[in-house]
């Protein structure tokens, strides 16, 4: 059997990596979300229900010694895509409430933006995109939207089902962010989807969240 020698499969691990869509990721904060330029939106039928939370902290891990108790949370999203045109922005509204622990961005945060393709029950069956993205004090504004723009637009297929799924990716122990979610099914092409998540990859998505009821956060998409 003929060898290849490491560059030659390294060289292939480097392509098969490189084959990823990726975009660059701009954040920035907007009082209101864009009028009458969403794809997907559910910000004018959206009441608002209790906030999902993202984190990344550290604490009872420090206190008890045992890693498995770091505490780690990403959110997700379930949608269909209506457009032939790419996914240009990603808009998500953060809870108002005054709280202590709504803060928002106190020290700089590196997360990831997962765009995955999902069949009926969920499951992904690819990964779009993987953006990496950091966030910086300022850019989370209580009761505003978080808004990511992804340059170039991400291709997504008309009529796919699609999920987006936001997760930290370092730990800032005292910082959580907090996202307006609504009860699910009132807005069509959205079937719940805003769970809190364990932070890692998602090899599904599910509808229920941990109080067994389906919930949409609260937010939008822009087409290119």
């Amino acid at each position: 059997m003929k060898s290849h020698p490491l560059p030659f499969i390294l060289g292939l691990i480097a392509c098969t990596v490189a084959a990823l869509p990726g975009a660059d990721v701009t954040v920035k904060s907007l009082a209101e979300a864009p009028d009458g330029e969403a794809a997907v939106s559910n910000v004018e039928q959206a009441t608002e229900f209790e906030p999902v939370q993202a984190r990344w902290r550290n604490w009872d891990a420090k206190e008890t010694g045992k890693p498995e108790a770091t505490d780690r949370r990403g959110i997700s999203q379930m949608f269909t895509w209506p457009s032939t045109q790419g996914l240009k922005e990603l808009g998500l509204r953060t809870d108002a409430f005054e709280h202590p622990l709504n803060r928002g961005v106190i020290s700089p945060q590196k997360w990831t933006i997962d765009i995955q393709r999902l069949n009926e029950q969920g499951e992904v069956v690819d990964t779009v995109a993987t953006l990496p993205v950091q966030l910086n004090p300022g850019d989370y504004r209580r009761g505003e939207y978080l808004v990511f723009d992804f340059s170039p637009a991400i291709k997504l297929l008309e009529g796919g089902r699609y999920g987006f799924h936001l997760r930290p990716e370092s730990i800032v122990d005292g910082q959580r962010l907090y996202f307006s979610r609504t009860t699910a099914g009132s807005t069509p092409k959205l079937g719940g989807g805003a769970v809190q998540t364990p932070g890692a990859k998602l090899a599904r998505y599910h509808q229920q969240s941990g109080e067994g009821q389906q919930y949409d956060l609260i937010f939008f998409l822009s087409h290119e």
